[in-house]
Formats: C-alpha cells, structure tokens, sequence
C-alpha cells in the first residue's frame, strides 16, 4: 500500500516547486527595489515601474528572473554604499569635539 507519490518520483511536482520559488525571488526582488526606491524617494511612478518589472515578470519567471535578481542587488549595493559614504562623511552639523 502506497501512502502517496514521493517527491523524487514525481518530477511535476519538483519543476512546480522551483516555478514557485523563482516566482517568490522575482517578488522580492520588485520588493527590494521599490523599497529602495521609497527611500531615495523616488517618484510613485518610478515605485510602481518596478513593480510593473516584477508582475509582468511572473510571465516569463524562468528567463527573467537571472536578470532581475541581479538588477535588485545591483540596486541594495548601490544603497549600502550611498550609506557607508554618508556614515564616513560624519555628522554635517553635529556638535563639535572641541574642549
């Protein structure tokens, strides 16, 4: 008696898995650079061209997501090394360290 199929026998249910992983890493890449976005206080509309860039993305998940998840770390880089400068730069109108 065969309690069910196993996943190594069932090589649908293998591809459906990485579709839905793919599909959630192309989310939250889109997620990533509108957050990115938000906080360089991009336009809406530049906001919502990357969401764009993520949902018309789900249609061609396999092809697309390489490119966009590179694009998303490209961008998270881009904001940590903006950050890292300002915090080197220091204070701009702090108090001074004079006795």
């Amino acid at each position: 008696m065969s309690a069910g199929p196993v996943p190594g026998d069932v090589p649908e249910l293998w591809a459906a898995l990485g579709l839905v992983l793919r599909a959630t890493a192309l989310i939250g890449a889109a997620w990533a650079g509108a957050a990115l976005l938000r906080r360089r206080r991009a336009s809406a509309a530049t906001r919502h061209l990357a969401w764009l860039l993520g949902i018309a993305g789900l249609y061609r998940v396999g092809a697309v997501v390489h490119v966009l998840l590179l694009v998303g770390l490209m961008l998270l880089l881009l904001g940590f090394l903006k950050a890292r400068d300002a915090a080197m730069r220091g204070p701009r109108n702090g108090p001074s360290e004079k006795s």
